[in-house]
């Protein structure tokens, strides 16, 4: 499980859902969540949370993409690649903290993924997972 602190920027509320934006660093990170400000009183701008998202979430390209519905974006290096015959574990550096990502190593070898590369690391708005820190 992939964890970074954040603080929550702004909140969105429509019926049960919330679409909330925290800020990572200086990049924003979406999530949308079944909770509001109304149910959820950690949920107000400026407290400090967790964002969460599995390894086998995050997608890897080689390129940043404007064309596609993904918004949370993680320009990252390839630290380390650990490969078997069906399946990789990626360790990536995104500013001071370790992602990691699960792949199939068919992507890996298609892509040419290579340690120190330059990759950009995407989560959808619906896999963020967010928590009281």
């Amino acid at each position: 499980m992939n964890k970074l602190e954040a603080k929550i920027a702004s909140i969105q509320s429509e019926g049960d859902l919330s679409l909330v934006q925290a800020k990572v660093f200086n990049q924003m990170i979406t999530s949308i969540i079944i909770a509001t400000p109304e149910n959820t009183p950690y949920l107000r701008e400026g407290e400090p949370i967790f964002v969460m998202f599995n390894e086998t979430e995050v997608l890897i390209s080689v390129k940043s993409h404007d064309d596609i519905s993904l918004r949370n974006e993680f320009r990252c290096i390839i630290h380390q690649i650990e490969s078997d015959s069906l399946m990789s574990r990626l360790t990536l550096n995104f500013n001071e903290i370790t992602l990691n990502s699960v792949i199939t190593s068919g992507s890996v070898k298609r892509l040419g993924l290579v340690v120190g590369m330059e990759v950009s690391a995407w989560v959808k708005t619906n896999e963020i997972m967010i928590a009281r820190r």
